[in-house]
């Protein structure tokens, strides 16, 4: 379309001169230049009509301030011959104008020869496009398959045969790299690894700080805040590089079975150690003072289940004296005090439960009651309003989950709900720090992040029902699962 409309503007352009009318002639051929189209042509035209309009615009004014006077008669010019007129000034004004106009006519020629490539190139190129798509619309692999009758020389793309497109994988690695070869895109970045191959060490900084700096122009809350986690989780690295690293072998020594033991993880041999992580933990302090960090400094800034759950509607009416919030397994009371913070007036009591090592460095956050339980035993709190679990099921195996939420189910009273604070991963395509997490989670715990489906497998499998699932962070899959007994 930009082609056909910068033939269209010059054209109008040259209308316009021929017609002597060079102010409008003038404004089309600047839209032009200004536009990018015909190159010096357009400078020159539009120039050169500025000059034609101030020209006339003089005798315009000349003719204004003068009445027409009577014509007089006078004697007639003695007739000059060609030879005269070719050598006097007469002759050199006609001479110039013409070349003048053979210039422009030429340059006009080839600017129409330019455009009549460009447009039979094009033509060309869509009819082969048209042939290419003919009878495959919507058939990925015959697509893929053929992509080498469309393609420039020299794309560098290697024919793929059907034969190579039968498993999906392999559909969606020709996908990508055919993708790699026909984007936009693609002309960028080869642009920017040819500076950078050819570049001394400080242009190559440069090029680096630039593109960071657009990196963080473009992203999202979302993408900032991934960026944040991600550094923040570099405090682990202590603590989780060295089962990563052992990740390789203990799979291909167990033949790459699903890890469901929690007493035989990648942790324990990583760490020559018989005790569960979370047992390990805190007779190393370094470490679990990271984790502590770790945990409070993942979320700070980032949405929280508060913000999209409608805490005041579930409490209505909630007497004082009964428990309307109960944090299991809260840690050292990150979330108690965000709770507290956000609803200082709600009536009910509010209650952080872990093991005594966390509670004995929890927060002394106002209106909160620090008790020290273990969650694989019976709840003691009776009859709460919600039963929150903040990241801790992705932290067990299925079977310790259903002690976990058994445990739980024997407090509840009709009105009670239990709300489960974790991801909740799509089947497919999930984001690389979810599924690092993922990783994470089996390496040292037997355990996993979970999809929709798994989630409801495992609370159906114990007789409970999802009722709503509040979604608060989409990037990372972060939610907030209402659940109660069917």
């Amino acid at each position: 379309m930009a082609a056909f409309w910068g033939k269209a503007m010059t054209r109008k352009a040259e209308a316009l001169e021929q017609l002597e009318r060079w102010e409008d002639a003038e404004k089309v051929w600047k839209e032009c230049a200004e536009a990018g189209v015909g190159g010096n042509t357009s400078i020159q035209g539009r120039n050169r009509c500025k000059k034609a309009a101030a020209g006339s615009g003089s005798l315009q004014g000349d003719f204004a301030a003068h009445k027409p006077q009577p014509a007089t008669r006078r004697p007639p010019k003695p007739k000059s011959s060609v030879i005269q007129d070719l050598s006097g000034k007469q002759g050199a004004t006609i001479i110039s104008s013409t070349e003048a106009v053979n210039r422009l006519r030429a340059a006009n020629a080839q600017a129409e020869r330019v455009d009549d490539e460009k447009f039979a190139l094009a033509d060309c190129v869509d009819e082969r496009l048209t042939k290419w798509r003919k009878g495959k619309e919507g058939n990925l692999r015959a697509l893929l398959g053929s992509l080498d009758t469309v393609l420039w020389e020299g794309a560098g793309w290697k024919k793929v045969g059907m034969g190579e497109l039968i498993v999906p994988g392999k559909v969606k690695v020709a996908y990508m790299k055919g993708i790699s070869k026909v984007h936009p895109d693609k002309a960028v970045i080869d642009t920017v690894e040819d500076l950078s191959s050819t570049a001394d060490e400080a242009t190559r900084k440069k090029i680096i700080t630039a593109l960071r700096d657009l990196a963080y122009s473009i992203e999202s809350p979302d993408d900032t805040m991934g960026r944040i986690m991600f550094l923040v989780s570099l405090l682990l690295f202590d603590t989780v590089g060295p089962q990563f690293q052992e990740l390789p072998s203990f799979l291909a020594r167990n033949r790459y079975q699903n890890i469901t033991d929690s007493t035989k993880t990648v942790f324990q041999d990583a760490w020559k150690t018989e005790l569960p992580t979370f047992l390990w933990l805190p007779q190393h302090p370094e470490a679990f003072t990271h984790l502590n960090q770790h945990m409070a400094a993942r979320r700070k800034g980032m949405p929280t289940w508060l913000s999209v759950y409608p805490v005041e509607q579930d409490t209505k009416a909630w007497k004082s004296e009964a428990p309307v919030y109960v944090d299991i397994g809260g840690g050292i009371g990150h979330q108690c005090a965000e709770f507290k913070a956000k609803y200082p007036n709600l009536p009910g009591r509010v209650i952080l439960q872990d093991l005594s090592y966390s509670i004995d460095n929890a927060l002394s956050t106002p209106g909160v009651e620090n008790m020290v339980h273990d969650f694989f035993q019976p709840q003691p709190v009776q009859e709460a309003k919600f039963y929150y679990m903040r990241g801790i099921l992705h932290d067990f195996p299925d079977d310790k989950c259903r002690l976990i939420l058994q445990n739980t189910i024997g407090a509840m009273g009709k009105d009670s709900l239990i709300l489960i604070d974790d991801m909740v991963l799509p089947d497919t395509n999930a984001h690389w720090q979810a599924t690092q997490v993922d990783l994470t989670m089996m390496s040292a715990l037997a355990s996993m992040e979970r999809t929709q489906i798994q989630w409801q497998a495992l609370l159906k499998s114990i007789g409970l029902k999802i009722i709503k699932t509040y979604v608060y962070t989409p990037g990372l899959y972060e939610s907030v699962i209402v659940t109660v007994p069917e």
